[in-house]
């Protein structure tokens, strides 16, 4: 896969939540918390933003889009923050303002428009000026919290969009103004769950497939209407957390969960999920991605590494993704105490931590807690007003991320 040995720093980004490929070989990373690295395939290269370099919105990347513009390809970084925007990866970073401060859950390019999908103020849709550039909102529909929009470009939706709410099932619109659903409520009954983690179309533009929070449903579209919701859904791994889905070149389709990732062959009676041993087993999956040679790249939960997997599901090779550049490779052994805890938990770390600083992220990526260390190499946060759950943190000395981690708040 590569032709030399990847970046060798063993600090950075192990909270990945989103990959894109663009059709040159270029990865975008994009994490919870720790900004976004970029894989430049021609030189094979690594670079890395984050908020402290005014190029993100925010640190927390949900969705990332990529159209060709006049020659350009403009990248849209989609944060808990608002959305970047970028044509080189290095200069020439904007944002588009109508959505400052708007948690991005989903960017889907239908080009020459880019729709833009918040949590809790419905959907934005730009209209991509082709000659200079410009981005022009539409007023939002603020009816549905989103969760995630289809992925990547389609063309099985001939207009609009088909995405995932929160606790709504799967909605489909060709304005934005206008929605059509497939969920659990009467007179629907279709979907296995309401709460959508992720929804694609299949390779046919037949059926949607939807990821939930306790299995995965396939939605045939109507015979004829091939943006038309579902009459029916046909539901599998039920009790299984879904937290991403992608087309197989055979057919088969990849399901990552938060207990490993599987394969599963539709036509085969009965359909069975097969886990793939190409990867540590039993590991949260938390975003899969496909290049253009049917190669899977896998992003596991708490691990700095990205996996390729050929189309079989054997491992092929492993990019190291790089946090900051140039970042001091000693390792910063850090003890943490209790696990869980009700009140307070106490970092001690065997290195002196310089000029330091220490951030706490729920799991939407939100900054719960942000502390300056100055010097130390111990120190302590107050977490009894935080709810029940897994949180994760970041500790920088010397303006660089020396460890990450998790920990858990239980009362």
């Amino acid at each position: 896969m590569f032709s030399q040995s990847r970046s060798t720093e063993n600090v950075g980004l192990d909270a990945i939540s989103v990959i894109e490929f663009a059709k040159n070989g270029d990865i975008w990373i994009g994490s919870n918390g720790q900004g976004i690295s970029f894989y430049r395939a021609a030189d094979q290269s690594l670079s890395y933003f984050n908020n402290d370099t005014t190029k993100l919105k925010s640190d927390s990347i949900n969705a990332i889009g990529l159209m060709p513009v006049s020659n350009k390809l403009y990248s849209f970084i989609g944060t808990e923050n608002g959305v970047s925007v970028t044509t080189s990866a290095t200069s020439n970073w904007s944002f588009l303002s109508n959505v400052a401060n708007n948690s991005i859950k989903g960017l889907y390019v239908d080009s020459p428009s880019l729709w833009v999908l918040t949590a809790t103020n419905g959907a934005f849709v730009y209209n991509v000026d082709t000659t200079a550039a410009s981005f022009v909102a539409n007023p939002p529909n603020s009816h549905y919290q989103f969760s995630c929009v289809q992925h990547g470009t389609s063309d099985c939706d001939s207009a609009g969009f088909t995405a995932g709410t929160v606790n709504s099932g799967v909605v489909y619109t060709k304005d934005g103004a206008g929605y059509d659903t497939i969920n659990m409520q009467p007179p629907h009954q279709k979907l296995i769950d309401n709460r959508v983690n992720v929804v694609i179309w299949d390779d046919s533009c037949r059926a949607r497939i939807v990821g939930t929070k306790s299995g995965f449903s396939i939605c045939p579209a109507r015979q004829g209407h091939v943006g038309a919701p579902a009459d029916t859904c046909h539901n599998f791994m039920a009790g299984y957390d879904v937290t991403s889905i992608v087309n197989g070149c055979d057919g088969k389709k990849w399901i990552g969960t938060t207990v490993g990732l599987f394969t599963i062959d539709l036509s085969a009676q009965p359909p069975t999920p097969v886990q793939v041993s190409g990867i540590q087993q039993n590991q949260a999956v938390s975003t899969l991605s496909k290049d253009t040679g049917c190669n899977m790249l896998v992003a596991l939960e708490g691990d700095s590494n990205l996996y390729f997997l050929n189309p079989t599901g054997g491992y092929v090779d492993t990019l190291k993704v790089s946090g900051i550049k140039n970042v001091n490779t000693q390792f910063f052994s850090v003890k943490v105490y209790p696990q869980p805890s009700a009140n307070q938990i106490n970092f001690v770390s065997e290195q002196i931590i310089k000029n330091g600083e220490f951030t706490l992220y729920d799991i939407t990526g939100r900054t719960q807690q942000q502390i300056s260390l100055g010097t130390t190499n111990r120190f302590a946060t107050d977490v009894s007003s935080l709810q029940n759950g897994i949180y994760f943190y970041r500790i920088i000395s010397d303006k660089q991320i020396v460890k990450t981690g998790k920990v858990q708040v239980l009362k």
